[in-house]
């Protein structure tokens, strides 16, 4: 029996019937000749792959873009099934703990390192959902029209590829789109060498309609927003118990830092929700048991009318019982006062504050996004709203082109001097960016696994003995502060990868 893209020599008016139909004979039916039954929804398979790398730990990562394209697809009519290998709290995912925050450990199996990596002396493990409970969760879901695969890390694209094997093998003939932060950033690398179906680059969803509307998967006349401003709420119902949450209110963002990829693949303008829209998503999350959202916002403090105060005055207004946190940063530039106040008041825990650097003219090199006496406002700001010394950090990166150590070490003690404590972030070298025209060809070879900074190649073994000196120094001054507002992972260094 084969579905009916439409109905035919059938009166609309007499059956009153909006969707396709499966025909069929049957003496009972009105007609001798047939009978409707409702056509199933076109289904559509969303995956977030497994990661892997030397290192990796939970901090409210979600598959966020996939998450609103779900949401889209699913108010175009649509039936999706989500595959999050990064769900630690998935029925066929290992026990595991989360700490106060939502943030933990993920399932991790020792496997062989690549071949580029072999000297490495790292070890190179697997993390998230076992490789059979995903072939199991695929099995679960056929049949399926389609298959969506995100992407993130340019180096994790091994997990991109272990997910479309697993589709092609289980489904050879259901088409396999990729997009992600991987596909637009090595387009040509994910086209050549992914055995994806379909690449999809960069954040329009034009190409993803045309797309699904040639293989028949998507009317064209189906719901389909444009702007970010008109998104629905990400789709986590998906999720059997989401435990944390990531949401935005804004997307794109208005500067250009070298070392950054935002503008390349968000485009050059920043767009803004409606603040009645955002308070009520995140009310939907509390009141659905979520306690932990992360803004995912490049820009969250960037708004000229004030949309993040807004927000959260009506996030008071609602009750909402959630806490916050902002893993990206915090531009200090528009952190005002009453903002500071808002978010002491709505619960936003360790408020990351973007410095980088605190050497003047390096500032100015990567971008101008902020400057010292800037930071030291918005660390007095914080003061001023209730946060105590060590209950707010510092986002700093170590390892940039041209950075000197003195400079990292000088940075730390001045964010320490402010009240913060140290995160420290070693600087990966990133496609389309402005550093990366200046480390490019110093890499052994175009493979992103390179682009890893647990691998990067271009420091010396006297100069990664350096790092771990200012590790040490970042995990000496945060104890020095009072040991409020995190959780153990942040108190002993505030080093996120």
């Amino acid at each position: 029996m084969e579905r009916a893209s439409f109905l035919k020599f059938v009166p609309s008016d007499m059956f009153h019937v909006k969707h396709p139909a499966f025909l069929f004979p049957l003496s009972s039916s009105p007609f001798p000749q047939f009978a409707i039954i409702h056509l199933m929804k076109k289904k559509l398979l969303l995956i977030n792959p497994p990661i892997y790398d030397f290192a990796a730990y939970d901090l409210w990562l979600r598959p966020l873009g996939l998450l609103y394209i779900g949401a889209i697809l699913k108010n175009a009519g649509l039936q999706t099934k989500l595959i999050d290998c990064l769900d630690r709290n998935h029925p066929e995912a290992p026990k595991n703990r989360s700490d106060n925050w939502g943030c933990g450990k993920f399932y991790s199996l020792e496997v062989p390192k690549p071949e580029v990596l072999k000297d490495v002396p790292r070890v190179w493990k697997r993390y998230g959902l076992p490789g059979e409970a995903l072939k199991k969760e695929i099995e679960k879901a056929r049949p399926f029209d389609a298959a969506l695969v995100t992407s993130v890390m340019t180096y994790w694209y091994p997990g991109v590829f272990e997910v479309v094997r697993v589709l092609k093998s289980a489904e050879p003939g259901v088409p396999v789109l990729l997009g992600g932060n991987y596909a637009t950033l090595c387009l040509d690398h994910a086209k050549a060498n992914s055995g994806a179906d379909h690449v999809l680059p960069g954040n329009s969803l034009k190409g993803l309609y045309g797309l699904l509307e040639d293989l028949g998967v998507l009317d064209k006349n189906s719901y389909r927003p444009g702007a970010f401003a008109d998104f629905p709420a990400p789709a986590y119902d998906g999720y059997r118990n989401p435990g944390h949450a990531a949401i935005r209110m804004s997307y794109g963002c208005p500067f250009r830092c070298t070392y950054c990829a935002s503008s390349y693949i968000c485009g050059g303008e920043i767009t803004l929700k409606d603040p009645e829209k955002v308070a009520s998503e995140i009310d939907m999350l509390g009141r659905t048991g979520v306690k932990n959202i992360a803004f995912y916002d490049d820009a969250l403090l960037y708004n000229p009318e004030g949309s993040i105060d807004e927000v959260l005055e009506r996030v008071i207004k609602k009750k909402t019982d959630v806490f916050f946190h902002t893993p990206n940063g915090l531009n200090a530039r528009f952190l005002s006062g009453k903002t500071a106040r808002l978010m002491k008041q709505t619960g936003f825990v360790m408020p990351r504050i973007s410095l980088e650097t605190a050497d003047s003219k390096k500032q100015a090199k990567t971008g101008g996004k902020v400057e010292s006496g800037e930071f030291l406002t918005a660390c007095g700001y914080l003061r001023e709203a209730g946060y105590e010394k060590g209950e707010f950090a510092a986002y700093m990166m170590i390892g940039t082109p041209g950075q000197g150590f003195y400079e990292a070490e000088k940075s730390a003690w001045f964010a320490h001097e402010a009240g913060a404590k140290v995160s420290l972030s070693e600087y990966s070298p990133i496609p389309h960016t402005a550093d990366w025209e200046k480390v490019q060809e110093q890499l052994p070879s175009d493979d992103p696994l390179w682009h890893n900074n647990s691998a990067y190649p271009l420091f010396s073994v006297g100069e990664w003995e350096k790092i771990r000196e200012i590790k040490k120094l970042a995990v000496e001054l945060n104890g020095r502060l009072k040991k409020k507002g995190g959780d153990k992972r942040e108190r002993e260094a505030g080093c996120f990868t």
